[in-house]
């Protein structure tokens, strides 16, 4: 019924941080060749890094395909007839890539999300001094 997929949707809502820890101490040694209780400092500093790389690598491409909407043909539609009059009229719709608010909510998440592993990379290296 309607009512029991919607307790079974709250079920998994409220147990949704467990059933994360279970996926992950399940499935890391298939991604990792080691088990979560082998893990050092060390080696979570490896995996940040490449984690890092990741996140960078997608905000780059996310980026890149978000500016093709800046792309002179993408004016086509904007006053044909002159050119000036044409970037002006695209902008005033469109905006730029430094104003556009997607742009910079892309920019925002990802680095935030970088930051954040930086930030663990070095409260991990200080363990290790």
């Amino acid at each position: 019924s309607l009512q029991e997929l919607q307790e079974k949707f709250f079920e998994i809502g409220n147990n949704y941080n467990n059933l994360v820890t279970d996926f992950l101490h399940q499935n890391f040694k298939k991604i990792y060749s080691i088990t979560t209780d082998e893990l050092t400092p060390q080696i979570l500093i490896t995996i940040l890094e490449r984690w890092c790389e990741t996140v960078a690598a997608m905000k780059s491409k996310r980026l890149a395909d978000g500016l093709k909407e800046f792309d002179p043909n993408m004016r086509i539609g904007f006053s044909p007839d002159d050119i000036n009059y044409r970037d002006a009229d695209f902008e005033a719709v469109r905006g730029t890539p430094q104003n556009h608010p997607q742009l910079n909510a892309i920019h925002e998440h990802y680095t935030s999300y970088i930051n954040n592993c930086y930030h663990a990379m070095d409260k991990l290296k200080n363990l290790l001094a």
